[in-house]
């Protein structure tokens, strides 16, 4: 930001030479393997996936901002494969929730002598948006909660510190 070299000392050493960092991650859900929770296939590697019935996987809403989320995916839409068989469902072939981040800071440089001694102001805000991103939902069919939600990344974390560089 401007140094404001054209204004007062007070002005200047107050108001002027702020610099300000961010990253801003935007994904779309990850890959979402549905699995059947049962050995259905007898082979007794507990790998076999489930079974699609309907095309409309995802529940009314998906979540939207709430949480928990218990209506992520749709259970009536899938089903545990017929006994000595692997399931239909490839693998990573639903995606889970999106997630949109912004972490920020804000620094300043105040100069403590004319030699090299300065003193650092940070500000730094992750999450700053306090977005809700979901985990991803329950995925073993067979089991209590499939489909549902029911964690989320961390909320907003602000931390301040002073930094004296020499």
């Amino acid at each position: 930001l401007p140094k404001l070299a054209h204004q007062n000392l007070w002005v200047r050493s107050i108001a002027g030479g702020w610099q300000l960092t961010g990253i801003l991650t935007a994904q779309s859900g990850g890959p979402l393997t549905i699995m059947a929770g049962k050995d259905q296939s007898g082979t007794g590697i507990n790998a076999d996936r489930a079974q699609f019935v309907s095309t409309d996987v995802y529940g009314s809403g998906a979540c939207g901002s709430t949480g928990p989320c218990v209506n992520y995916l749709r259970p009536a839409a899938f089903a545990l494969p017929a006994a000595g068989t692997f399931g239909n469902i490839g693998k990573g072939s639903l995606r889970g929730p999106h997630m949109v981040n912004w972490d920020t800071g804000l620094f300043k440089e105040f100069p403590l002598s004319a030699e090299r001694l300065r003193l650092q102001f940070r500000a730094e805000f992750f999450n700053v948006l306090n977005h809700t991103n979901f985990s991803d939902p329950k995925n073993g069919f067979s089991s209590g909660g499939f489909g549902s939600i029911t964690g989320a990344s961390d909320p907003r974390i602000g931390q301040l510190a002073l930094k004296f560089l020499f």
